[in-house]
């Protein structure tokens, strides 16, 4: 269905294509934008592409869920086919997860949440028609200005995520840490096992014993994860309102260590062991200990996922550590597959994923962590033999005590 040609205003040289499969909504969008832009309209994901490849259209607004052919699966026809068109969807929250990949896969230039309000959305229109025009002129800025815009949605993303995970994260941080509390009476109550345990069937003495013995580690592994959380989401809170809450920058390397090696060891693959072979005791490095875990968490979690895609049962993730006069020197290596030239060359690159459900901002964020702590990150890779990363980050000056040795297993 086309839009009405009794316009009141000179109608925008970039034709704009909206796509929906209810035609209320159709009429809707029609009337609010009609007299803006030149605007056709599509009851489906079908017709729009019959549109496309006999119209010249700048720029595509398309309905998430859609019968037939939803809308990413729009989107990604048309990024492959008519790369040149700046592409919007229109979805609501229930869809973050497909909402999430369009941002990932690069499918979109904007989003536009339901309901949509007439003078943000007119606002977006313009902007994408701008966008459209510079990029007939000059493609490179074109991306520059697609990237910059993907990277501000990626935020907003982020923020009302951050936001609907808060409650959720004050419950888990106030129980975790009221849990630990708790198994302080576990000494107690093994006491008391060993004192009338025979009164119990052989199994359920066999199942308290294994509760007393494991509980209390997985109580502090929890609280562990629900601070280094609950840190990142007041990190991401500050920076999209601008009240930055300053973590103390120092960091005990070998306690981080054995955090990320417990948090990372259910991604282990079967038959798969992870281990910290380097000292029990090293001097503090000068960075916030939420940065440090985020860092060394990605890297261990990354090496248990490629130790997942080998061929072969098994595998050994080793965290090394070196000290010099001025640097820590954290080594994370593998034996998986390892990475291909090519993979390694894209390996830091912002996006870049070799695994479906990943958003390709793992490496990205260490590499940027590191070196604003005035640290360095290197990549070596064979394939066929696996990946070591190395992180270098300043030390302090403080020593610290070791803490108990646990593996990854």
């Amino acid at each position: 269905m086309a839009g009405d040609d009794n316009r009141s205003a000179v109608p925008s040289p970039t034709t704009v294509l909206y796509v929906d499969d209810e035609r209320s909504n159709r009429i809707v969008f029609e009337h609010a934008f009609n007299k803006h832009f030149d605007l056709v309209t599509a009851a489906s994901a079908s017709e729009a592409l019959t549109i496309l490849e006999t119209s010249s259209i700048g720029v595509l607004v398309t309905d998430q869920r859609m019968p037939g052919m939803t809308g990413n699966q729009l989107l990604m026809e048309v990024k492959e086919r008519w790369p040149g068109v700046v592409r919007i969807v229109i979805t609501a929250y229930s869809d973050f997860d497909a909402l999430l990949q369009a941002v990932n896969d690069g499918l979109v230039a904007r989003y536009i949440v339901k309901p949509w309000e007439r003078e943000e959305l007119l606002e977006v229109l313009r902007w994408a028609c701008e966008v459209h025009l510079v990029g007939a002129r000059d493609a490179m800025i074109r991306e520059r200005l697609l990237k910059t815009e993907r990277l501000a949605m990626l935020g907003t993303v982020a923020d009302a995520a951050m936001h609907d995970m808060s409650q959720p994260l004050v419950a888990l941080l106030n129980n975790s840490e009221a849990l630990v509390r708790y198994t302080r009476s576990f000494p107690l109550l093994g006491d008391l096992l060993r004192l009338h345990g025979q009164l119990l069937p052989r199994a359920q003495r066999q199942e308290l014993r294994t509760i007393i013995r494991d509980l209390p580690e997985l109580a502090t592994d929890l609280f562990d994860a629900a601070k280094v959380a609950s840190a990142i989401s007041k990190q991401f809170k500050g920076l999209f309102r601008e009240e930055h809450q300053v973590e103390a920058r120092e960091a005990d390397p070998v306690r981080v260590v054995d955090h990320a090696l417990a948090v990372a060891r259910p991604q282990l693959p079967s038959g798969a062991r992870g281990r910290y072979v380097g000292p029990d005791l090293l001097p503090p490095v000068a960075l916030a200990p939420t940065d440090l875990f985020r860092v060394l968490a990605n890297l261990i979690i990354n090496a248990a996922e490629a130790l997942s895609s080998s061929p072969r049962r098994g595998g050994i993730i080793e965290v090394d550590a070196r000290v010099d006069e001025t640097m820590v020197e954290l080594v994370v290596r593998d034996d998986g597959p390892g990475m291909s030239p090519e993979a390694m060359a894209k390996a830091t690159k912002e996006y870049f994923t070799t695994r479906a459900e990943g958003t390709g901002l793992g490496l990205t964020q260490c590499r940027r962590i590191v070196e604003g702590s005035g640290g360095t990150m290197a990549i070596e890779s064979v394939e066929g033999e696996g990946t070591t990363v190395t992180v270098r980050v300043p030390r302090s000056e403080r020593v610290t005590s070791p803490p108990a040795r646990r593996d990854a297993s």
